[in-house]
């Protein structure tokens, strides 16, 4: 009977039915379109099960009657990583790290980032602050056996890079989603990330290695934030089929009113 009222008033005010049919239509999409949104960040950080290292292209040693020249020696198992140059430009440090990506999720993932801290106990040596870039590894390394001279290759465009300082226990991050996702979804095996640092004049800064107890808490991260989007609710309630099934009849009125209208004229 209301429905009937209704339809029988809009017929004397056609004019106005066009425009009620699009605000209405535009109420509904907008209600049945919202939908609930919750985030959730999980932070993944192995710990000394991770494999992260450092490789030096020294030639040389400081210690020759001990160790070797650092660029046939594995520093695997060292509490520190980092990047730069060493000894003002006679040599470099780059490090390699690799996450075990098994138990993170693919679906839903809004942003992953890397993130390294500096070693807690640096003495400040006013290191120019510098752009350290992750490149994507792409062939095998062995982080109990990786040197320099044996260092895996890796390409040459970066997909993330930040500026570092050796500010003591500060945190740097990159974002390296767009990475994760091609290594979730197998467009590229996950063999790790190369960094490597654009220093100018000797610079160089240490991070916290997954194998350094004495500070776990700054041990490398995978930070990965994710979006759990629910499905978009059908339109069951009676109110929203009452809805749909006035917009249906008003138009049909419409159809039939601008039908009668063009009989007229033509007439």
């Amino acid at each position: 009977m209301i429905l009937s009222k209704v339809i029988n008033y809009l017929s004397l005010h056609e004019y106005r039915l066009s425009e009620l049919l699009t605000v209405s239509s535009l109420t509904l999409t907008t209600a049945l379109a919202t939908v609930p949104v919750s985030a959730a960040v999980i932070t993944f950080q192995p710990g000394p099960e991770g494999k992260d290292t450092y490789v030096d292209s020294r030639p040389y040693s400081n210690v020759p009657a001990i160790i070797p020249p650092y660029n046939t020696v594995n520093w695997g198992s060292e509490p520190r990583i980092g990047v730069g140059e060493a000894d003002t430009g006679a040599g470099y440090t780059d490090t390699l790290i690799q996450f075990d990506l098994s138990t993170l999720p693919s679906v839903g993932v809004n942003k992953v980032s890397l993130i390294l801290t500096t070693l807690s106990d640096l003495a400040p040596s006013f290191v120019e602050p510098f752009l350290a870039s992750a490149h994507r590894i792409t062939s095998a390394w062995d982080e109990n056996t990786v040197t320099w001279d044996s260092r895996p290759s890796f390409a040459s465009t970066p997909v993330a890079s930040t500026t570092v300082d050796d500010i003591a226990a500060r945190s740097f991050e990159w974002d390296i989603t767009s990475l994760y996702l091609d290594w979730k979804n197998g467009v590229v095996p996950n063999l790790g990330i190369y960094l490597t640092g654009e220093t100018i004049a000797g610079e160089g800064v240490a991070f916290v290695s997954s194998d350094n107890t004495a500070t776990p808490a700054l041990q490398p991260i995978l930070r990965v934030e994710t979006i759990d989007v629910a499905s978009v609710p059908e339109p069951t309630s009676t109110l929203a089929f009452l809805i749909l099934g006035s917009l249906g009849t008003a138009s049909t009125v419409t159809r039939k009113l601008s039908q009668e209208k063009r009989s007229k004229q033509d007439n």
